[in-house]
């Protein structure tokens, strides 16, 4: 949020004799200006559920102290505007008796955060917002027709930003006007400074281009170029330096910044590959408002084809509100199956590591739980880019159907997919759950899965010579021993199974 003097004075009109006039003037003491991006996330899912005359509201945002909300009806506020999105800027206030004038404007941004000509309103004049008519704007912002037809809605995405004016402290003054003061024009000087070369001390070969430049005003304005042209560093006496790793037109507008304090002029095109580069440059030369500003811009045009590499520059270079943003993208299922599919989520995971595990905790609860699904899911396996991955070798019953069978079958699932609580969970169900008919199986499974308790709370059935004649009367028994060779059963017998079984039958504690 910036604050402005909005202060405007009649000019003084000389009369015949030439003594300056006494006029009065209208002056609005401070204007405050603020903005807010509404971001419609599933457009065309939320143009088709609402419909004509329903809208939804964005977050509530202040402006001169002023708390307002956007109100967006996707199929126009009435029927006469169907086909039409209705947009709305709406005071938030439970006090009555507030008044407040404000000017606004609403617009679509392209890929870049700027207004698209054609989908924006001119600035309203100050409305009053009081209790008769806490509500203005347009009930034909733009038809659905012309902005669907558009390049400006990304993955389903559609940005529009409000920008608004709040009028604070209005008053009228005598005053004498004798001079017309214009505002500043020191960064136009400066920009000719730049362009011109008059009185350049150093020189950059950037990509093997030149760029003539002043040292004390590369040093004013960068710590980093105070150490490098004025401090013990080798470049201090050179005339020309070589600037490694930066192309020529990222360089390039890191000066008009640097001289102008203001974005250059870029290509549409090729803006947010520039301005990620800029980010880099910014952060290189410690300009932390040119890095704010790239990071604003980024903000507000990343999608599912940069997120990635986005992403890896915010945590690279610190900038936590970037890093937001791309998390609040990556929160839609629509989206991170996107991302997951590209071949710059896959470098991303292989040299950040630590921030695949900061999103897997914010929006993969599959992979967060399980190192199997986190490799099936974010590795180098083919499920990767999969959408439907077909489980194979098991059951998709609920617990509540055929309660043992199914929690045998979901140890077996817990161990496949080192789930390792819930394989403790359904053991300690299956240790209270054994009998001498499904004792056989379950000893069989808890020997296979290295579930030790289980295979303990078998035994302890099988102490019993009553229950060891009906254990070994079972299929499951028979099974058992008709699936082992020769060889499978002095495996078997120099297991922990088989030696107990060896020892309870060979030294007669169990009567058969």
């Amino acid at each position: 949020m910036s604050a402005t003097n909005a202060a405007s004075a009649a000019v003084g009109i000389s009369s015949s004799d030439g003594e300056a006039l006494t006029t009065s003037a209208i002056v609005a003491a401070e204007a405050v200006t603020g903005s807010h991006v509404l971001q419609i996330k599933a457009y065309s899912t939320t143009t088709k559920e609402l419909g004509n005359g329903k809208h939804i509201k964005s977050s509530t945002f202040s402006v001169g102290d002023h708390r307002w909300y956007i109100r967006y009806y996707p199929d126009g506020n009435a029927l006469e505007n169907a086909g039409w999105i209705s947009i709305y800027l709406q005071h938030h206030h439970t006090d009555a008796a507030v008044e407040v004038k404000a000017g606004f404007v609403f617009g679509v941004l392209d890929d870049s955060g700027r207004y698209v000509p054609m989908f924006t309103t001119k600035t309203s004049v100050d409305d009053t917002f009081c209790c008769k008519n806490r509500r203005w704007g347009f009930s034909k912002f733009v038809t659905r027709k012309a902005l669907e037809e558009s390049s400006y809605i990304r993955d389903d995405c559609l940005k529009i930003r409000c920008d608004v004016i709040v009028s604070k402290g209005i008053s009228t003054e005598a005053t004498m006007q004798f001079v017309l003061v214009p505002p500043s024009n020191l960064h136009l000087h400066f920009g000719s400074l730049l362009s011109g070369a008059v009185g350049a001390d150093v020189t950059f070969e950037v990509a093997g281009e030149m760029f003539a430049a002043h040292r004390c005003v590369l040093a004013a304005r960068s710590s980093v170029f105070m150490a490098e042209l004025f401090g013990p560093m080798k470049e201090k006496t050179m005339n020309c330096i070589e600037i490694q790793d930066m192309e020529a037109r990222v360089f390039e507008a890191m000066l008009h910044f640097i001289y102008t304090d203001t974005m250059p002029d870029i290509d549409q095109e090729d803006a947010f590959v520039i301005t990620q580069h800029l980010l880099v440059a910014a952060d290189r030369y410690d300009l932390e408002r040119l890095k704010l500003i790239c990071e604003d811009k980024l903000c507000m045009c990343i999608d599912t084809s940069t997120v990635a590499t986005t992403l890896a520059v915010a945590e690279r270079l610190g900038c936590l509100g970037l890093k937001k943003a791309c998390f609040e993208l990556l929160k839609s299922p629509s989206h991170l199956k996107t991302v997951l599919a590209t071949e710059s989520f896959y470098h991303l995971m292989t040299t950040c590591p630590s921030l695949i595990k900061e999103l897997l905790a914010k929006m993969s609860v599959l992979a967060a739980r399980s190192l199997v699904f986190m490799a099936e899911l974010f590795g180098p396996m083919k499920e990767k880019a999969m959408n439907c991955i077909e489980i194979k070798d098991m059951e998709a019953r609920a617990l509540e159907e055929d309660a043992f069978v199914i929690t045998q079958h979901l140890l077996v699932a817990a161990d496949r997919y080192d789930l390792e609580r819930l394989k403790l969970i359904c053991e300690d169900r299956l240790c209270k759950c054994i009998d001498t008919s499904n004792v056989v199986t379950t000893l069989a499974l808890a020997e296979r899965h290295g579930c030790h308790g289980l295979k303990n709370a078998c035994f302890q059935l099988l102490k019993s010579s009553r229950h060891l004649k009906m254990a070994m009367a079972t299929e499951g028994f028979d099974h058992l021993i008709t699936t082992c060779s020769s060889h499978d059963y002095l495996s078997m017998t120099s297991s922990h199974i088989g030696t107990c079984l060896c020892l309870v039958l060979i030294q007669g504690k169990v009567m058969l």
